[in-house]
């Protein structure tokens, strides 16, 4: 049983027509001839096993069978009706259908398989290929055309409508990539013409011409039907699918553009724009590799048009869309433009011997870690030494970088580098001399380290070069501290630890943590056990095993002091031995501020803290006048200078709290606002609560400039809640009205204590330290050690580097560099060969006038312990 189509049977109608006038005039019976002719034509199509009788299978068998009477001539507007099926016809389509099948499904295939293999367009333009969707969207071209070349016979009839649609899409989808080769179609025919080659970059178009040709040749099946269906829509679908692949590319590049605008209103349109709709992957690799630069679809077509990114630009743009520095992320693998390789930015090192940490190296990691420290309770110092082993397992040599958060008030003033094998002590003196040779010698790629400072409490370790393969890299940072006094029976102390760094922490690393005391230590309440001991009534000592998440808690303890003891004194060696430096405790409460103006950070990184934000508003002071500002996408004023009742005071902290807090905030313009509010009143003071400041998103020269100009400049408190960089302190780390709050791991405490100190409803407690001329001891008072000198001399540098005077700068440098101290105008550095530090104008210093937590035996010490052993050795004799 078979099936006849409409075309089918409308051709042989049309055929009767034309018959039955020449059947009639031969004298016939036409509807006895045409009756057989019916028969004859199902007959033959049930042998041939033809289910579906279509147009081509009644003209082919009228044809095979001869007319069956003279057909009048045709009047049509078409004339005659051409032979339906000839040799010459047959050889024709053969023909074509090879020159489809070879451009048509061979090239295109052939010319995807050669660009994933070679990324040869990703390397020379851009990749066409960029997702797993692009590949098998252009691999759909090629397999549709060869599906609908298969088809062109009887068996497609019954499919034309369904094969109509996929070749829609076959045929917008090659549209799409045609107008995007567009450009360089040119050089590719010149190239066929020239040189015979260039079929490769044509073949977009020449799979486009064929999937239109296979259109028109499926169209034929069928020619008195209706048009095939679905090329519009079919179009409207491929460009959709991609326009939906590309999308988030699309939005990325504009947001980022928008982004980066003149306009602060298109700016943030761009930042909103991005957090609802951009592509985070694709943000990151901006941080990397400029948009212009990157070998993709969009990013070319966008190269036309557009404009460049900056790196750093886009940097600050991903902070403020995802509330998290690029560094923080992994990079992402990046094609890179030569070579057909892909670029891992992982192993390659854009901030060498800079000054910005950046992104973590691959293989780069921290081996080993030891703090050792010693506490002088009753003479209110403390010295800790960290060690760090490196080690590098990468192919090439890295340099380690990383922020470290010092204890308060805290300076390097010990610094070594072990070089083959040997520890080799530092050279302190100018920061831009220190910098200077240690750029040079890692352009020789020899073995430096360097310290600098960068913010308050705040150091910049480089140690170059790690050795490739699994070498290692050892150095250690000697730190002298005070105590901060709780009260006049004790005060804290607090671990350094890592606020960034460009290499990874293994889970199974830890800080061997090790300090000892001539008073009690006690644990502080934390997610930290440690191990306390005394073995003798004044040795004390505290152990505990830290990962790297409870080091940056960070980690401190409780030292117990005699709190008799208001006074210590020692000699002032490193200013020539005539003198003494005397430190006192002190006690001291604040008078309210004239005006209080507080700044919030509005950054995701506040979400967690927004609470404890909002219970210190609600019990700020009722006395003094309060203003309150939010640093957010704008800044925003929650509460205009005023005094506030409690009740208002709860108000404004619940507006706080119930802001959005996503993305990273400019901080910068609120602080400004802020000044200029604090400043319409004297005495007055701004408290600056925030998170991590990893970017800096605008200029600061404005806020520098009003605290440099202005002598009763108002205090900025810089109290920070969590681990991180802070951009902004580092830019205003020479101005003493800057100051930051110290952290010591419980954040409420740490807040509630800074705000009731500051506002006089808690004692503030704390040491001041002078120079005393002759060496007269004062009346009880115990003999502190060296590390008491080097606090006073941080102090006077700090006093004299604010100074406009050039002569009071360069005496600072001078101190810094006598006292062997890494400040803001001097800095640290370990070269590997003395013709290094000649060529550097530098002095290393003698081990010998080095602090160390475990005293290491000097010359004298060495003839005392020879002496005892050879008085054994006689008394042995004797005997």
């Amino acid at each position: 049983m078979h099936t006849w189509t409409d075309a089918a049977r409308k051709e042989l109608d049309t055929y009767i027509i034309k018959a039955r006038a020449g059947l009639t005039a031969a004298g016939a019976d036409p509807d006895e001839v045409l009756d057989d002719l019916r028969r004859h034509i199902d007959e033959e199509a049930a042998a041939k096993g033809i289910a579906i009788v279509t147009h081509e299978d009644v003209r082919r068998i009228i044809g095979r069978i001869g007319p069956v009477a003279p057909e009048a001539p045709s009047s049509g507007p078409g004339g005659p009706t051409a032979a339906p099926n000839t040799p010459a016809a047959s050889t024709t389509g053969s023909f074509l259908k090879a020159v489809c099948i070879f451009f048509g499904v061979a090239l295109p295939a052939f010319t995807l398989a050669f660009e994933l293999f070679s990324g040869m367009c990703a390397n020379a333009l851009f990749n066409p290929v960029p997702t797993v969707w692009h590949m098998l969207l252009v691999a759909y071209v090629p397999v549709m055309n060869a599906v609908v070349i298969a088809h062109l016979n009887p068996s497609g009839v019954g499919r034309r409508t369904v094969l109509g649609w996929l070749n829609a899409v076959a045929v917008g989808i090659a549209a799409y990539y045609s107008l995007l080769f567009l450009p360089f179609a040119p050089f590719a025919l010149m190239g066929v013409v020239v040189l015979g080659l260039g079929l490769v970059p044509l073949s977009p178009y020449l799979a486009l011409i064929v999937a239109i040709v296979v259109r028109l040749r499926l169209r034929k099946l069928e020619p008195a039907v209706r048009a095939l269906p679905g090329l519009w829509r079919g179009l409207a679908l491929a460009l959709l699918v991609l326009a939906v692949l590309d999308a988030p590319k699309i939005v990325t590049r504009a947001g980022i553009q928008m982004a980066t605008s003149g306009r602060q209103e298109t700016r943030l349109t761009g930042i909103e724009l991005l957090r609802a709709l951009g592509s985070r992957s694709q943000l990151l690799r901006y941080c990397y590799v400029p948009d212009r630069g990157t070998p993709d679809l969009v990013g070319f077509l966008f190269s036309m048009f557009g404009r460049t990114v900056p790196i750093n630009d886009a940097r600050g743009v991903y902070y403020r869309v995802t509330g998290v520095p690029f560094n923080a992320v992994r990079p992402p693998r990046i094609r890179g433009l030569r070579g057909g390789q892909v670029l891992d930015v992982e192993q390659f090192d854009f901030e060498q011997a800079g000054d910005q940490v950046a992104a973590r190296l691959k293989g780069l990691s921290l081996e080993e870690s030891r703090i050792d420290g010693i506490v002088n309770a009753n003479g209110g110092t403390a010295y800790t030494e960290w060690t760090l082993a490196f080690r590098n397992g990468s192919a090439m040599q890295r340099e380690a970088r990383a922020q470290i958060m010092l204890p308060p008030g805290g300076v390097v003033s010990r610094l070594t580098l072990w070089i083959d094998g040997e520890p080799r002590e530092a050279a302190f003196g100018p920061r831009a001399t220190v910098k200077d040779a240690y750029r040079k010698v890692v352009e020789r790629r020899r073995d430096p380290v360097l310290i600098t400072t960068c913010g308050p409490d705040r150091i910049l370790m480089q140690c170059f070069p790690v050795p490739p393969n699994g070498g290692t890299m050892k150095v250690r940072i000697g730190i002298t501290s005070p105590l901060a006094l709780e009260s006049r029976a004790a005060g804290l102390v607090r671990a350094p630890y890592f606020t960034e760094r460009n290499f990874d922490v293994p889970g199974e690393v830890r800080h061997a943590v090790w300090y000892e005391g001539d008073g009690p230590l006690q644990s502080v309440p934390s997610n930290v056990t440690a191990t306390i001991e005394q073995s003798g009534q004044n040795s004390h000592a505290l152990r505990a095993d830290l990962t790297e998440a409870q080091l940056g808690t960070p980690f401190s303890f409780r030292a117990l002091r005699n709190p008799a003891v208001s006074e210590t004194w020692t000699v002032d060696s490193r200013g020539g031995g005539t003198d003494m430096v005397l430190q006192r405790v002190c006690e001291s409460t604040n008078n309210l501020p004239k005006r209080l103006v507080l700044v919030l950070d509005a950054s995701k990184g506040m979400k967690e803290h927004a609470e404890t934000v909002a219970r210190e508003i609600a019990v700020l002071p009722q006395g003094t006048e309060v203003a309150v500002i939010a640093a957010g996408d704008v800044v925003t004023d929650l509460a205009p200078p005023g005094r506030y009742s409690l009740d208002g005071l709860d108000a404004i902290a619940g507006q706080y709290k119930v802001m959005a807090f996503i993305g990273g905030c400019d901080n910068v313009p609120a602080l400004l606002r802020a000044w200029n509010i604090a400043a319409e009143k004297p005495d007055s003071v701004i408290l600056w609560l925030h998170a991590t400041q990893p970017v800096l998103l605008s200029g600061i020269e404005s806020l520098a400039q009003k605290y440099e100009r202005r002598p009763d400049t108002p205090i900025l408190y810089d109290i920070q809640l969590d681990n991180g960089p802070n951009r902004i302190a580092e830019q205003l780390e020479r101005f003493p009205a800057v100051r930051r709050a110290p952290h010591f791991g419980d954040t409420n405490a740490d807040c509630t204590q800074v705000i009731d100190e500051l506002c006089g409803r808690q004692a503030h407690y704390f040491f001041e330290r002078s120079t005393v001329e002759g060496t007269n001891a004062p009346p009880a008072a115990p003999r502190g050690n060296d590390h008491v000198a080097r606090l006073w001399a941080r102090d006077e540098i700090s006093r004299l580097s604010s100074s406009r005077r050039t002569a009071d700068r360069t005496w600072a440098a001078t101190i810094a560099t006598n006292y062997q101290l890494v400040t803001p105008i001097s800095g640290a550095v370990v070269l590997e060969t003395a013709r290094q530090y000649i060529d550097a104008g530098l002095v290393p210093i003698d081990e010998e006038t080095a602090p160390r937590v475990i005293p290491e035996p000097g010359v004298f010490g060495v003839l005392v312990l020879g002496g005892a052993i050879l008085l054994r050795r006689a008394r042995q004799a004797h005997v």
